[in-house]
């Protein structure tokens, strides 16, 4: 059995915070912002991973554009 690498945004290169309080979260990879962490609105409607996860290397920063 293949095990599953387990996703999360805080850890994802595509991930940032926005200022907008209703939408604190977004992926850039998918194009969309949530009130809860991208990862858990992917899980919940598609039953997998994300697909979209890459880590974050060394220097990358998160960054937030509005």
């Amino acid at each position: 059995m293949r095990e599953v690498p387990e996703v999360s945004c805080m850890r994802c290169r595509h991930h940032a915070i926005t200022h907008e309080l209703p939408f604190r979260y977004r992926c850039d990879a998918l194009g969309f912002k949530s009130a809860r962490l991208p990862c858990k609105d992917v899980l919940e409607n598609s039953g997998l991973p994300c697909q979209y996860f890459a880590p974050r290397q060394p220097g990358d920063s998160p960054r937030s554009k509005a």
